[in-house]
């Protein structure tokens, strides 16, 4: 049956082959995909990939991130990560890890950063704190982490603030 569909539909199946990578492509014929087997170089416009049933057992986790605006960049001010901070983290509290994320020359001026991501054991806590109607006791805990974190800085509260499960 499968056999019969491929050829009304002008598809090539390749069976039984292990994919090595699946790439971006584009040239002239307007092909999508590249595909590289151990035996196979293929250009397609279109892919429908056969996984092994092993791989629906896998299942999505839930995340929760939190981005903040601030009325100034107070991480500059630490004197003990240098003055091109990225990203910090923790395992002593729910923050998990902060994020930087206007720290390219143009984004600066967003005073932007990713101030929780956690996909462990806190979500529910997180969560939680995100669904009350005051935003108070999640600034709160937000404040209270980087402040473990960011020792040496005062910190003000965020001008604007974003979450997301």
């Amino acid at each position: 049956m499968i056999h019969i569909v491929a050829k009304v539909n002008q598809a090539q199946l390749y069976l039984n082959e292990e994919v090595l990578s699946i790439d971006d492509y584009s040239d002239d014929s307007f092909y999508v995909f590249s595909i590289e087997t151990s035996r196979y170089r293929i250009r397609s416009k279109h892919l429908v990939v056969a996984m092994n049933p092993n791989f629906q057992s896998i299942k999505p986790i839930e995340v929760v991130k939190t981005y903040c605006y601030w009325p100034y960049r107070w991480w500059k001010d630490s004197t003990l990560f240098g003055i091109d901070i990225d990203l910090a983290w923790t395992r002593q509290n729910c923050i998990s890890f902060i994020e930087i994320a206007s720290r390219r020359p143009h984004e600066k001026h967003q005073n932007l950063t990713r101030a929780v991501y956690d996909d462990g054991l806190c979500v529910e806590t997180w969560s939680a704190r995100i669904m009350r109607s005051s935003q108070a006791h999640l600034i709160q805990e937000i404040l209270r982490g980087l402040c473990s974190i960011f020792i040496d800085v005062q910190m003000p509260q965020p001008t604007k603030m974003f979450t997301q499960i």
